[in-house]
């Protein structure tokens, strides 16, 4: 089979696992805020919000302004775009170290490995997905002696996220090591500028999103970094990750035994169908440095930030995809016959994590239209509070957010049933002390109430008016999300090491 027909299988495959997906989360706010744009012109303006990510304002932002309530199809269009596009632009890099075929197949891996899908089914949150893709082709590029595209692809990789400094430094250094250090510096040049840039917008300027905290601690951030290590080793390849390859085969049944008899086929008749050459991959020493520097870095940059531990569930996953590019290229020295063995185990997650995300699209769409229903006639107070539906559930652990905080809850309901609402969740992440309804994670304050609250129950699509004095009560009654293995867990040595390392995670085993 030749290259460039494993890549068209490969980007079908890429259609037929994102197709059906829709909108989640932060989407829903976005699509809110270019709404209210007058032209098109108007909405390719920084907001605040991206003034440090330019890039992606044009990448994915402006996108939203063609989203209706009923319409989200481009975004889908886009994602797919996005993805095939990494796609390729992963497979160019890797083909300098290994055969085109297997290049292709690693890139694969890296882009749908089981631990990070939110970087592939969430649209906004595909920047880190394309930031480290785009500095893989600009050193593709710059190997190939196309200075200007590289020097291209690494400004537009740089200003898409401030993730963008991990491969940035990676790749100079490899850059340094197999060409020159003039030639390096068209990748980090471009980095270092953004580094200015980013510090400038978000700590002088005070606009952009926030992520270095004022006064860290050197124990603190030892701390951190070693929150991040365990848990990278837990989502990556611990028991979250098996977890999720576990709940993730047990999604839809039928669908896991087909993919399963296909690759069983495909397996048995590998010999006349394979892929890829067998041929002894040669230990690139500097290429592994390379990428055990974007994670070791990656690492430095989470622990500043103090609030990204790696987990295998929920849409924070997305940091995973940063550690995954030195594990898939560990996959590469594997023998052809191992190499589908893990890559058929790999892929029936993946077809099943795909179903998850699908399905899940179909009941947030049913839910907004119930909402819309429910609300059409209702006359009483404009300001909801949301139980039910708060994660979609991946076997006993949460998953996908939906009605679970107050960034998506509110701008769903303002898009499906317009301004004249305000709408805040009700669960365990909130309390109320006081008139004070308090996000407990936080500490901020989210809304005040009086005598009482409305509730609309999502799940019983039923609205009813709760007394403030039994808020709290009420809270307790209702099911306490679960985002991690540890909180199936009782009291013990592993709580108690989570709670040292990262105190804020408190309320989560509460």
């Amino acid at each position: 089979m030749s290259t460039r027909k494993l890549f068209i299988i490969l980007s079908c495959v890429i259609i037929a696992l994102l197709a059906g997906t829709g909108v989640y989360s932060d989407d829903y706010s976005f699509i809110l805020h270019q709404e209210s744009k007058a032209s098109f012109i108007e909405a390719f303006e920084l907001s605040n919000s991206f003034l440090s990510l330019p890039f992606e304002q044009v990448t994915h932002v402006i996108f939203y302004y063609f989203c209706t309530e009923e319409s989200y199809w481009l975004l889908n269009v886009m994602k797919i775009f996005y993805v095939i596009a990494c796609l390729h632009m992963c497979a160019r890099f890797f083909s300098l170290f290994m055969e085109e075929k297997r290049a292709l197949l690693i890139s694969f891996l890296f882009i749908f490995y089981p631990s990070h899908e939110a970087t592939v089914y969430w649209f906004l949150s595909q920047y880190l997905m394309v930031t480290i893709s785009m500095y893989l082709y600009a050193y593709y590029l710059l190997e190939k002696k196309h200075k200007g595209y590289a020097l291209a692809f690494a400004i537009m990789g740089s200003f898409i996220s401030y993730g963008s400094p991990a491969p940035a430094i990676a790749l100079t250094f490899l850059a340094w090591r197999k060409m020159s250090w003039r030639e390096s510096l068209i990748l980090y040049v471009p980095n270092f500028v953004y580094t200015l840039y980013y510090l400038y917008t978000t700590k002088i300027m005070n606009v952009g999103i926030q992520r270095i905290p004022e006064g860290t601690g050197f124990v603190h951030l030892c701390k951190q970094v070693l929150m991040q290590i365990l848990s990278c080793i837990d989502a990556l390849m611990g028991p979250s990750f098996f977890l999720k390859l576990y709940y993730s085969y047990q999604e839809s049944f039928i669908l896991t035994l087909l993919v399963s008899l296909i690759c069983i086929v495909l397996y048995k008749y590998r010999k006349k169908i394979s892929c890829c050459t067998e041929m002894k991959i040669k230990l690139d020493k500097d290429l592994l440095l390379a990428l055990v520097l974007i994670m070791c870095i990656s690492f430095g940059m989470f622990a500043i930030t103090g609030r990204y531990p790696n987990i295998a569930f929920n849409l924070g996953n997305r940091t995973n995809i940063f550690s995954c590019l030195v594990l898939v290229y560990g996959l590469s020295f594997l023998n052809n016959k191992k190499f589908y063995l893990v890559f058929a185990c790999l892929f029936i997650s993946i077809v099943g994590i795909s179903f998850h995300w699908k399905k899940w699209t179909q009941i947030q769409d049913d839910s907004l239209e119930a909402m819309k229903s429910s609300l059409a006639n209702y006359q009483g107070s404009k300001t909801l509070y949301f139980v039910g539906h708060q994660y979609s559930e991946m076997g006993s652990i949460d998953h996908i957010e939906l009605f679970s905080g107050d960034w998506v809850v509110n701008p769903m309901l303002k898009l499906t049933c317009g301004d004249k609402y305000t709408a805040y969740p009700l669960n365990h992440n909130y309390r109320l002390k006081g008139n004070d309804y308090i996000d407990i994670r936080y500490n901020t304050l989210v809304s005040t109430v009086d005598d009482k609250i409305t509730v609309y129950d999502v799940e019983k699509r039923q609205l009813f008016d709760l007394e403030r004095d039994a808020i709290n009560t009420y809270i307790e009654s209702c099911d306490k999300p679960k985002r991690h293995w540890t909180q199936l867990l009782g009291e013990g040595f592993i709580r108690d090491s989570i709670l040292k390392l990262m105190p804020r995670l408190k309320y989560a085993f509460e």
